[in-house]
C-alpha cells in the first residue's frame, strides 16, 4: 500500500512537505488499525521506511510524524511503481522494496555516486584500502579481504544485497546503504580496530 503524507517529519528534524511512503501488508494493516479516523499522527516500523520525494526514493526513518495522509488509488500506485522501476527498485515476493537489478546498484565514495562499472575501475589513494564495518555494540573496521580491489568489494556488496533481499541501512555483513540507497563505501589505512558504537 502506498500512502501520501503531508508534512512528513522524519529523523533529525527533517521535513518533507509531500512524500509517498510504501507500507507492506503487515505495516499497512497496522497503520490503518492504529490510525483509525484521525488524519494526523505518527507511525513506527521495525525497518526504515522508504519515502518518494520529488520522484526520488530515499530512506525516511523508522518513525514518521505527519499532519495529513491519503491512500493512493490503483492508478496512482502504477505511477509510483514506475518511479521505483526507474530507480532500479521493485517490490519483491515477500512484500519488501528491493533492488530490481543488483548489477545496477551504485556506490558512493568521496561524495561521488558511481555505477558498478565505474566503481570497479576506482583507484583508492595510495596507502588506503577498502573496509568492512560490523556493528554489534562495537563498530569493527577491518581491511580484509579486499585491500584495494574495487571489483571484489563491489561484487561482495552485491552478494550481500542479494542475500538480504530488501533495503537495509545499518551495518549488515560489513556493508550499509546510505539515505539515497547507494552502497556507502568505507576506506582508510590498512588496519583493523574496534570502537564503541554510537548507533
Amino acid at each position: 500500500m502506498f500512502v501520501e503524507f503531508k508534512n512528513l517529519y522524519v529523523a533529525f528534524r527533517k521535513e518533507f512537505p509531500l512524500a509517498i511512503v510504501y507500507l507492506n501488508k503487515c505495516d499497512g494493516e497496522r497503520f490503518l488499525r492504529e490510525q483509525g479516523i484521525a488524519l494526523s499522527g505518527s507511525f513506527s516500523s521495525f525497518i526504515p521506511l522508504i519515502a518518494i520525494v520529488d520522484n526520488v526514493p530515499q530512506k525516511a526513518s523508522c518513525k514518521i510524524i505527519f499532519t495529513n495522509y491519503r491512500i493512493l488509488n490503483k492508478e496512482e500506485e502504477k505511477d509510483v511503481l514506475d518511479t521505483l522501476k526507474r530507480s532500479n527498485l521493485t517490490i519483491n515476493d515477500k512484500g519488501f522494496i528491493s533492488f530490481l537489478d543488483y548489477k545496477q546498484i551504485c556506490f558512493e565514495v568521496d561524495g561521488n555516486i558511481l555505477p558498478y562499472d565505474d566503481f570497479c575501475k576506482y583507484e583508492l589513494p595510495e596507502g588506503q584500502v577498502f573496509k568492512m564495518v560490523f556493528d554489534n555494540g562495537y563498530s569493527y573496521y577491518g581491511s580484509e579481504p579486499f585491500k584495494g580491489d574495487a571489483k571484489k568489494y563491489a561484487d561482495t556488496a552485491i552478494k550481500v544485497a542479494e542475500k538480504l533481499g530488501y533495503l537495509w541501512f545499518s551495518w549488515t555483513m560489513g556493508f550499509r546503504l546510505n539515505n539515497l540507497l547507494n552502497v556507502n563505501v568505507v576506506y582508510g589505512k590498512d588496519e583493523s580496530y574496534s570502537v564503541v558504537s554510537n548507533t
